[in-house]
């Protein structure tokens, strides 16, 4: 009925016979669990049967879950996996040069989706853009014509491809003619 923490390194569970969760859980208030890996071997069967009730905050974070088993997995009820989500800003990239220049570059891979939001935050002047996708971060393919964003706009960008990597290739359409974008990938596994 109170705050549970939990922080570990490895959590191994091997059985040679069952392995088996009966009953309810039932957590009250808040409750935060890290884990860097959770290893479960068993050479039977796995189940989990009853209910889990959490009224508050649960928080868990695992880097790895391995299941093996030479038995059956069954989970009676239901699971539910929510996507992991991903927001990264990059704001008040500038410049005044007609040549092209690349923001940093993401890692876009574990993303089932991803879009990028560009805003030219400049009153006056327009920006060209063009999103670049890669496999390897050193080659990279243009995943569209260069794109003119006017002064105060915003633009989406989506790739067609599924590579590892992404970046934005910007620059100012007027030499001389200061631009500054905001840059946010937004995306979900």
């Amino acid at each position: 009925d109170n705050t549970v923490s939990v922080t570990t390194g490895t959590v191994t569970i091997t059985t040679s016979g069952a392995l088996s969760v009966t009953g309810s859980v039932n957590v009250d208030n808040t409750v935060s669990v890290t884990i860097g890996t959770v290893t479960i071997t068993t050479s039977g069967a796995l189940s989990v049967t009853g209910s889990v009730n959490v009224d508050n905050t649960v928080s868990v974070t695992i880097g790895t879950v391995t299941i093996t088993t030479s038995g059956a997995l069954s989970v009676t009820g239901s699971v539910t996996a929510d996507n992991a989500t991903t927001d990264v800003t990059a704001l008040n990239l500038t410049t005044s040069d007609t040549t092209f220049s690349a923001s940093d570059t993401w890692t876009v891979l574990p993303f089932n989706v991803w879009t990028v939001g560009a805003y030219n935050a400049s009153t006056t002047n327009s920006a060209g853009l063009i999103l670049q996708v890669s496999p390897d971060g050193t080659n990279y393919l243009n995943e569209e014509p260069e794109i003119t964003l006017p002064a105060a706009s915003l633009s989406a960008f989506v790739s067609t491809y599924h590579f590892k990597y992404a970046r934005m290739y910007y620059r100012a359409t007027t030499s001389g003619s200061t631009v500054t974008l905001n840059l946010y990938l937004q995306g979900h596994a």
